[in-house]
C-alpha cells in the first residue's frame, strides 16, 4: 500500500493536470472500486488505473506531434 500512497500524493500535490481534474470530478475513482479492477486478487489500486490512463494519454499526444512534426 505504500506505493498506492505515494502515487495518490504524488498526483494530488505534484501533477497539478486538468485531465486529473476531470477524472476527479466524475469519481472515476469510485468506478473502479466498484469494478473488478480492485475486486479481483489481482486488482490494482485506482490511483494507479488512473497514473496508467494519465501516462497513455500523454504519449499518444507526443507520438501525434512527433508525426505531424516529421511530415514536413
Amino acid at each position: 500500500m505504500e506505493l498506492a500512497n505515494y502515487i495518490e500524493t504524488t498526483m494530488k500535490s505534484i501533477l497539478k493536470n486538468p485531465i486529473y481534474e476531470v477524472l476527479s470530478e466524475i469519481k472515476i475513482t469510485k468506478i473502479l472500486k466498484q469494478s473488478n479492477f480492485v475486486k479481483r486478487e489481482v486488482g490494482y489500486p485506482p490511483f494507479q488505473i488512473i497514473l496508467h490512463f494519465l501516462y497513455m494519454l500523454i504519449m499518444q499526444k507526443r507520438q501525434s506531434t512527433f508525426i505531424k512534426n516529421s511530415d514536413k
